[in-house]
Order: structure tokens, then C-alpha cells, then sequence
């Protein structure tokens, strides 16, 4: 599981399709569990989210986070229209917590920039999951960009 470094009691999960930031519900348990995919781009080291259900009672064997139009959403690898660019749009480069407080361990938190869309990283935004960049002022945007990697409950 992925907890907010700044909300800690609210994890990163899937609910109808897109990205969301939740407390944890027994009840919709599966919803925020996913395999953390290794993959590389070039030389670079990658991961990719894949759930471990689709939130519908169906196979979730090819579903993955990815970013469309900025939005976090889940999306099944064998139904789009574009391989190349889903595979694109759902990976993404690992980097130290960008709210870490030593930065200097993975234990204090990751963050994870889109592969394609330089300087954007999945952060969460009015409890919805997106890719964004830091922009002058914003002062939440590296706690909301920093995951804490979890046990499930």
C-alpha cells in the first residue's frame, strides 16, 4: 500500500476507475493494493502500479495506473487503442521522497515522475489522484507528491 507522506491516515487506491486518496475501508481492501511492476526506460529504472483487481469483480490481470489527461485513472493494457502510449503513461520513474525529511532513504518515502511528462509526478489534489508540477507558491505539492510504502492491513 501507498500512504500520503502529509495525510498519513489516507492511502492511494482505485475506486470507479480513477485514482483516489482514501482512508483505508476493510471493505474495499483490494481497491488499495497494487504489485509495483519493475520496468526500465533506456538505462533508467521504472515501476509500474497494477492492481490487484479491477473494482468491478473482474480480473484485474492487465490493469494499471496511468496518467490521461493529467488524471490518474485505471485502465486495462489489452483494451486501449495505443499500446505504446499506455505502456508510457503507465510507468514511472522512482525518486526519493521529494518531502523526505533526510532524503536520503526510500524508508522515508518515494515519489514517482511520469516517464513521459518531464517534472510531473502523481500527487493527490482535493483527495483525486494526478500528475503535477511544482509551480511557484505551492507549498503542499512535495507532501502531496511522497508515498510511504506500507503493509496491507
Amino acid at each position: 500500500m501507498l500512504q500520503s507522506r502529509n495525510l498519513p491516515t489516507f492511502f492511494l487506491r482505485h475506486q470507479n476507475a480513477e485514482g483516489e486518496l482514501n482512508e483505508f475501508d476493510r471493505n474495499f481492501g483490494q481497491d488499495f493494493m497494487f504489485e509495483i511492476v519493475e520496468d526500465s526506460i533506456g538505462e533508467r529504472r521504472a515501476v509500474r502500479f497494477k492492481a490487484v483487481n479491477d473494482g468491478f469483480g473482474g480480473s484485474a490481470s492487465k490493469m494499471f495506473l496511468r496518467h490521461k489527461n493529467y488524471r490518474i485513472l485505471l485502465e486495462d493494457e489489452e483494451r486501449t487503442s495505443n499500446p505504446e502510449l499506455f505502456r508510457k503513461d503507465s510507468t514511472f520513474f522512482p525518486h526519493l521522497g521529494l518531502a523526505s525529511p533526510n532524503g536520503a532513504s526510500p524508508l522515508e518515502g518515494l515519489s514517482f515522475e511520469a516517464t513521459n511528462v518531464e517534472r510531473h509526478f502523481i500527487r493527490h489534489f482535493d483527495f483525486h489522484l494526478f500528475i503535477g508540477v511544482k509551480v511557484p507558491g505551492d507549498i503542499h505539492f512535495e507532501g502531496d507528491a511522497t508515498w510511504v510504502k506500507t503493509a496491507p492491513f
